[in-house]
């Protein structure tokens, strides 16, 4: 590890995920365990057809090389990340909305919509793409990545995988912020 911190003390953050097996580790080298937050907001039912499922990989690459900022908390020139989670973790669970010009991951258990991402060339509207997803059972919406939406939820986010983040510079971390799902390695 600290080989790494040295060949890369240029860097003024770093971050990464770990597992409860872990955590007494990596405080040995400055990082701290660090809160990521969970947003929601309340949804009113829509009866709304399901999207078509995308499935074109290319179209998705290509989508997601030019894709805007639809996050206050984004990461950059991870298109090969994304692709895993599109082919492999959300490969049934991949629509393009084409009102918004949108390809949206998203999922629903039971009364909640869960959004994992959301791809555009352009700024995207969320409440509209919520509209366009919800169902006449959805009641809540949850975004697992940062929102640029007012009037949202916050709470703790709990999952199994802990972020740590070890800041040498003066740059400031967000005090509330979720990093985007499909940008973790």
């Amino acid at each position: 590890m600290e080989k790494v911190l040295n060949d890369y003390k240029h860097i003024e953050i770093m971050y990464l995920f770990t597992n409860e097996s872990v955590l007494d580790f990596y405080p040995k080298f400055g990082f701290k365990r660090t809160d990521e937050t969970l947003y929601s907001v309340e949804v009113q039912p829509r009866r709304n057809s399901s999207p078509p499922k995308i499935r074109d990989l290319i179209f998705i690459y290509e989508c997601t090389k030019r894709r805007q900022p639809s996050s206050h908390f984004e990461t950059k020139e991870n298109e090969e990340l994304y692709m895993f989670y599109a082919m492999k973790v959300f490969a049934e669970d991949v629509y393009y909305l084409e009102q918004e010009s949108a390809i949206v991951i998203n999922e629903t258990e039971g009364t909640t919509l869960h959004l994992y991402d959301v791809i555009s060339s352009k700024q995207v509207n969320l409440e509209r793409i919520i509209d366009q997803l919800s169902t006449d059972t959805t009641s809540k919406a949850v975004f697992h990545f940062t929102p640029d939406l007012a009037g949202v939820h916050k709470e703790k986010s709990e999952n199994e995988n802990v972020l740590f983040i070890r800041n040498t510079g003066n740059l400031e971390f967000p005090m509330y912020f979720k990093h985007p799902i499909t940008a973790q390695a």
